[in-house]
């Protein structure tokens, strides 16, 4: 966003915790939010926010939306080869290009 032109101080709030986004737009201190739509029903529901109430303006095909696996550094090294083998596998049989289109995630390029 902020390579996009947004900045801080002017027009971007960023939160940590996505019931902290759904709180600022239901009390009228945000106008808009950007956020992927992955497990939006349930941090509605966890956010007690009618969905109802929330109307998809905009959708960006070409905004960041990659899957990333993060690991504490000391993590076993064996470990994270087979956690990357596994990954790949999901790839080559197409279960993870399936996943993505569930999801109606770009696959990456």
């Amino acid at each position: 966003m902020k390579q996009a032109g947004f900045n801080e101080d002017k027009n971007l709030v960023l939160v940590s915790h996505y019931h902290q986004l759904w709180q600022l737009l239901e009390k009228e201190r945000i106008d808009f939010v950007l956020t992927n739509t992955l497990t939006l029903q349930n941090e509605l529901a966890l956010s007690g926010v009618d969905p109802s109430d929330i109307h998809k303006s905009l959708h960006l095909d070409d905004f960041p939306s990659g899957l990333y696996l993060a690991a504490n550094l000391n993590l076993d090294k064996q470990l994270a080869a087979q956690l990357s083998n596994a990954v790949e596998a999901l790839k080559q049989s197409g279960q993870y290009q399936a996943i993505l289109q569930k999801w109606q995630l770009p696959l990456p390029k």
